[in-house]
């Protein structure tokens, strides 16, 4: 069982010195990138510590972006991020920047506080028994 942590890459010029892949803490991404993502390092996974399948992922950790955004202006981002968390394990947190607050009222996320020191659980938390559980952060409701 592991937990994933959600960041942008980003290239470009800084000074003198060209970088490729700093983790910028700012960046958006959409929700379907995230779960592609998500799968793809599943599939190629050969590091002992990638799991076998989402069913493995107990957190993932999205508050280093700005924001989760739809990928076009229709998308309905509930019911995805609702289906994200049917194919996490049982117990499994997802963790929100504040400003994706729309998606508070799904069951076992957090949003981030806007002063960035903790989260609180807008909806249910519900935790089955006899499964793993394991969250980085405290999610106060």
């Amino acid at each position: 069982m592991v937990g994933a942590e959600i960041q942008t890459t980003e290239s470009g010029m800084e000074g003198n010195k060209h970088q490729l892949g700093a983790t910028s803490e700012f960046g958006y991404l959409t929700l379907k990138q995230i779960i592609d993502v998500l799968k793809e390092s599943i599939a190629k996974g050969t590091d002992y510590d990638v799991p076998k399948s989402l069913s493995e992922v107990l957190y993932v950790d999205n508050s280093k972006l700005f924001d989760v955004i739809p990928e076009t202006h229709d998308q309905k981002l509930k019911p995805m991020l609702e289906g994200l968390r049917g194919e996490l394990a049982k117990n499994a947190l997802i963790f929100l920047p504040y400003r994706a607050e729309s998606l508070a009222s799904v069951d076992n996320v957090a949003i981030q506080r806007t002063d960035g020191k903790g989260f609180d659980g807008h909806s249910n938390i519900i935790l089955t028994d006899k499964h793993p559980f394991f969250t980085p952060y405290n999610a106060d409701n």
